[in-house]
C-alpha cells in the first residue's frame, strides 16, 4: 500500500477538521501524519488491486465504530453471550445484525466465539469495555464522529472547503454523549503529557490555563 504524500495528507487533515465541525487546532496533525510512511522516489505507481485495497480500508474501522457506538463491549463485559441475548441489551431489533457484527469482530480478533456465544478478551475489555486507566473507549467513540466527518469530504471539497453544508456527524448515542466522549478523550490524551507541561507554566501568572 502506498501512503498519501505529505501535502495530500495536510489538505485532507484540514478538510477533515472542517467536516467534523471542529476548530483546526482541535485536530492534531501529528496524529494523522503518524499513520503515513511516505513513499520513496522509487515507489511504484498504484495498480488496480492496490487501489481497491486502499478504498476498502475503511471496513475494519466501520466494524469497530459500530461496536463502540452500540456499546457492545460495555454490554458484553466479562460474560459470554449469544447475539440473541446481546440484541435486546443493546437496544437492537433482532439478532441477525448483531450476529453479523460480532462475527466481523471475531475476524478482527476483538471477540472470540464458542458455539453461539461471544466473549471479549481481557485486554479488549480493558480498552473498549469501560472508561478508566488504559481505556481508549472515549477516544474511539470520539473518532467515530470524526469518521463520519470524513465521509462528507466530497461535499466539503465541492463547497469550496468552507463547510457550507449541514454537518451530520452525531452518533446514535446522541449529541450529549458525543460531547462527553470528546471531553474524556481529550483528557485521556492530555493527562500523560501534563507532567511534562506543568514545570514550564509554573512561573506564569494566572489561575487557569487552556491548552
Amino acid at each position: 500500500m502506498h501512503p498519501m504524500p505529505r501535502i495530500g495528507m495536510r489538505v485532507v487533515w484540514r478538510a477533515a477538521c472542517r467536516c467534523a465541525g471542529l476548530p483546526m487546532q482541535t485536530c492534531r496533525k501529528s496524529d494523522l501524519f503518524s499513520y503515513a510512511e511516505y513513499p520513496s522516489p522509487e515507489a511504484k505507481p498504484l495498480a488496480a488491486p492496490d487501489i481497491v485495497n486502499l478504498v476498502r480500508g475503511f471496513h475494519p474501522s466501520a466494524v469497530v465504530i459500530a461496536a463502540v457506538d452500540l456499546e457492545l463491549f460495555t454490554t458484553l463485559g466479562a460474560e459470554a453471550l449469544s447475539s440473541a441475548e446481546l440484541a435486546p441489551r443493546m437496544g437492537c431489533q433482532g439478532a441477525r445484525g448483531v450476529t453479523i457484527l460480532c462475527d466481523a469482530l471475531v475476524g478482527l480478533g476483538l471477540l472470540t466465539k464458542s458455539g453461539e456465544r461471544y466473549s471479549a478478551p481481557e485486554s479488549v475489555r480493558a480498552a473498549l469495555g469501560q472508561r478508566g486507566p488504559g481505556s481508549v473507549l472515549a477516544l474511539t467513540q470520539h473518532m467515530s464522529n470524526i469518521y463520519r466527518g470524513w465521509g462528507q469530504l466530497a461535499e466539503i471539497v465541492k463547497g469550496g472547503g468552507r463547510g457550507s453544508f449541514e454537518v451530520r456527524f452525531n452518533s446514535i448515542r446522541g449529541k450529549e454523549k458525543d460531547e462527553e466522549a470528546f471531553i474524556e478523550a481529550m483528557n485521556d490524551l492530555s493527562e500523560p503529557e501534563a507532567g511534562k507541561v506543568l514545570p514550564s507554566v509554573r512561573g506564569l501568572k494566572g489561575n487557569h490555563f487552556l491548552d
